[in-house]
């Protein structure tokens, strides 16, 4: 698939899961939620973030390291977007649970920036 229809399809792809998000926010009560409640919550957000990642990672690229093929862009930035949707989403779990200190995440960053450089390791033996 070339760039262009790529790109559309993502952007309306994130664009439909930040709606559902944002009717899920407006329609459903927070007292009344149950755990399927709270999973969705999590699911439509993590996914709407995982999508402005992965276009903020694949727009940064083709501008900076044109030379690279397009699918290693695409790679590395669905890599990098879930590593920071979850990290997001992680935090925003320990923060609604009054978990989240500075402390915490700073453990967190530190997990995950060296759980990148693992990926990056190895991605950069097999070549």
């Amino acid at each position: 698939m070339r760039l262009k229809p790529f790109l559309i399809y993502t952007i309306l792809i994130t664009l439909f899961f930040w709606l559902s998000w944002g009717y899920f926010i407006f329609t459903v009560s927070p007292e009344d939620i149950l755990l399927l409640g709270l999973f969705g919550f999590y699911f439509l957000l993590g996914c709407a973030l995982l999508g402005i990642f992965f276009l903020f990672g694949i727009l940064g690229r083709r501008l900076f390291r044109k030379h690279e093929l397009f699918s290693k862009h695409i790679a590395i930035s669905f890599r990098q977007g879930f590593l920071f949707t979850f990290l997001f989403l992680i935090a925003l779990f320990l923060q609604s649970k009054d978990f989240l200190t500075w402390l915490t995440m700073f453990i967190l960053v530190v997990f995950f920036s060296i759980l990148e450089l693992l990926f990056l390791s190895i991605t950069s033996t097999r070549h």
